[in-house]
């Protein structure tokens, strides 16, 4: 692997040159390597800073900045900050497994130093506190500073003693707080549980139904790692009781999850296991902002990782229940399958964008069929090697299929054979067995279906709906087509804002080394103009389309369409996501959000967002979400965008005939496109769909 050879020759490096070294590697965002180099910095004990560098760089989001941990002012807090240290020390150590040992030890005897070091300055906060908290992250912070166990470790970082080990603790003497910690202690070294059953059962005599809520979550989760499986159950109900008694949100949850996993290895009653872990997923999601901190070692938050495997598991019993049934009687477990999978969708939304971006529009949802009774929706959930299709229809009726999932490098490549000019019809085959894998289905119910809504997870996100083909024709000739990272993200607020102004900005000069010149911009946004009352329509170009003029008209004018003529791109890292000014400046998804959320503090949204020159990194899940997310996260309604750079006059054309038949008032926004991208796609020298296929509208349709 590329990051081997590369950590291979830092290896060579004279320590004088580590710092800057690391700075550079830092600033290409090649972090792994670059934390092995600062961890040598940080070990030294008379360098505080380089300690809160070094815990900067694998606690942050591996964007290119090189700046130090901060930590906060309450010193629960600045521990806990400690301790998200020590947690990704430990993952680096593990990655560091995979290399000889010759190449490894001296950056793991480094690391198990630097970990000492966190976990004492996590340890020397929490002595200053007296709850039961404090006193349980002085363990955690213990626990977490010890290396990972290898099994034949050659050279295995020395262990010092903890100071609050269990030889110095008697778990059955001192105040509660004090013996659970001993439990704690002695469970682990001991490899038995009975002191957590013995805290626990000394809580309840003298009333502390948190300090039992924990033991006997704590008791749970051991039985259910080391059995037996009978015990572990029983430990897990009890714990489930005791936690929802005591009101210990991090306890139920831990003791709920327990108990679907047993369950389900037991196997012999699904609808209950489905139950079990639909409660471990409510639970967890009351614990849901506190565990949306990013992790950039494992790319996702502790949330994200941990809903994603109980959702995956519950929808597949509940699809197993489903069938077992007449399918008159299976829509209901259809909802409640879709309403969970929502759970995993808004997880890796805020994941991408680093921010619980989507909470905010999921209290104003509604279904379906409330807010276009002729649009249907289907809905796709990868399941390992298979992919569940659910179709949504008018009425209310779901349809669901299970089909084989194509390899994922099959997905991935789609887009680059719809843009291949050297062989302008090696896509027809691919777009044809996509049609039979997600449409042929339902293909049936849909003839009197105006709008399809997909709803694409995974490798399908790489599929344009409007490309599929049944024969010889377009699914785009028979339905207007939109796209919606989730069913819980479709605003239910009215949709035009009358009499309101657009404003169109474009970018035509180059802005070196990235950026290119973009001929066709002024041209595109003068005929987009020329549509539109001049009263009624802002014109930024080039150095006039700044942040300052923007931020000034969106919080003084009602603007309803925002339509950006210039280079934009959506990565894998939200962080890397640009959109260019006139003035070469780049603004970052962050600042678009802020620049148009002004529209909505003054209750009118933005109806539309247009990015005609944008592109996502092709092949890519994640960039894929840029566009899905961003109407989400901007809080405009909708966003129409391309997924790859496309012709200037092509461009001018299609958007400007969408813009005209928008403006009309009587279709909506995907009967609009629709229409625009038919016209083009008949023209002569730009029928292939890499001059028209390339935009997508995410959002709001109407």
């Amino acid at each position: 692997m590329r990051w081997i050879a590369i950590l291979v020759s830092l290896l060579a490096l004279v320590p004088a040159a580590r710092a800057d070294e690391a700075g550079d590697l830092i600033e290409a965002r090649q972090c792994f390597p670059a934390t092995l180099l600062l961890s040598r910095e940080a070990a030294a004990p008379e360098d505080p800073a380089a300690l809160l560098r070094f815990c900067g760089l694998v606690t942050g989001s591996c964007d290119g900045a090189d700046r130090p941990m901060t930590l906060p002012s309450d010193p629960m807090q600045a521990g806990a900050a400690w301790q998200s240290c020590l947690r990704r020390i430990g993952e680096l150590t593990e990655r560091l497994a995979v290399l000889p040992p010759a190449e490894s030890c001296e950056e793991r005897a480094d690391l198990a130093a630097v970990a000492s070091m966190a976990a004492a300055r996590a340890q020397d906060l929490y002595r200053t506190q007296e709850s039961l908290a404090a006193r349980l992250e002085t363990v955690r912070s213990w626990q977490e500073a010890l290396p990972p166990v290898l099994e034949g470790d050659p050279c295995p970082p020395p262990v010092e003693e903890p100071a609050a080990s269990a030889a110095a603790v008697d778990a059955t003497q001192g105040s509660l707080p004090e013996r659970l910690v001993a439990a704690l202690l002695l469970t682990e070294e001991q490899k038995d549980p009975a002191p957590l059953a013995t805290v626990e059962q000394a809580a309840k005599l003298e009333n502390a139904p948190d300090i039992a809520a924990i033991a006997a979550a704590r008791r749970a989760e051991w039985l259910e790692a080391n059995g037996p499986a009978d015990q572990a159950l029983a430990a897990a109900d009890a714990a489930v009781l005791q936690a929802a008694h005591a009101g210990a949100a991090d306890a139920e949850e831990r003791a709920l999850t327990a108990r679907a996993r047993l369950l389900d290895a037991q196997g012999s009653d699904p609808a209950a296991t489905a139950a079990a872990y639909a409660a471990a997923i409510r639970a967890l999601d009351r614990r849901r902002p506190e565990l949306l901190a990013f992790d950039w070692i494992r790319q996702g938050s502790p949330y994200r990782l941990r809903v994603e495997p109980l959702v995956e598991r519950y929808v597949a019993l509940q699809i197993d229940r489903a069938n077992a049934l007449p399918p008159d009687q299976r829509v209901p477990i259809y909802r409640d399958i879709l309403h969970f999978a929502e759970r995993a969708r808004a997880a890796e939304l805020s994941d991408y964008f680093q921010d619980d971006c989507v909470a905010a529009l999921q209290a104003r949802t509604r279904t379906l069929a409330e807010i276009d009774p002729d649009a249907a929706a289907l809905v796709t959930i990868v399941q390992g090697p298979s992919v569940e299709l659910f179709m949504l229809l008018p009425g209310g009726d779901i349809r669901h299929h299970r089909a084989g999932l194509p390899p994922r490098g099959e997905l991935e490549a789609y887009p680059f054979r719809l843009t291949d000019p050297t062989q302008p019809n090696a896509w027809k085959e691919q777009s044809r067995q996509l049609y039979d894998l997600l449409i042929r289905p339902f293909a049936s119910e849909l003839s009197q279906v105006a709008t399809l809504v997909f709803v694409p997870d995974g490798p399908l996100r790489h599929v344009l709906p409007a490309t599929l083909l049944d024969g010889d024709t377009l699914l785009l000739e028979r339905h207007a087509i939109a796209l919606n990272p989730g069913l819980d993200f479709i605003d239910d607020r009215s949709t035009r804002v009358r009499g309101a102004d657009w404003l169109l900005g474009a970018v035509s000069r180059a802005c070196p080394p990235r950026w290119d010149a973009l001929a066709g911009t002024r041209s595109e946004v003068m005929a987009i103009e020329a549509l539109h009352p001049r009263s009624d329509t802002i014109v930024l170009m080039d150095e006039s389309f700044a942040r300052a003029s923007l931020y000034q008209d969106l919080a003084t004018r009602p603007l309803s369409v925002l339509h950006f003529a210039t280079h934009a791109e959506f990565a894998p890292q939200a962080s890397d996501s640009k959109v260019l000014l006139g003035t070469c400046e780049e603004l970052g998804l962050d600042d678009l959000e802020s620049l148009i959320k002004q529209a909505r503090y003054r209750d009118r949204p933005v109806d539309l967002l247009v990015l005609s020159a944008c592109q996502s990194a092709l092949g890519d899940d994640r960039a894929a979400l840029g566009l899905a997310g961003l109407a989400v996260k901007s809080g405009a309604r909708s966003a129409l965008g391309s997924m790859w750079k496309v012709d200037d006059a092509a461009t001018a054309r299609l958007t400007t005939l969408f813009h005209e038949e928008f403006a009309r008032g009587d279709v909506g926004k995907a009967e609009a496109l629709r229409r625009a991208q038919l016209v083009v796609a008949a023209e002569p020298g730009t029928a292939a769909p890499m001059y028209w296929a390339a935009f997508q509208l995410v959002g709001d349709w109407r």
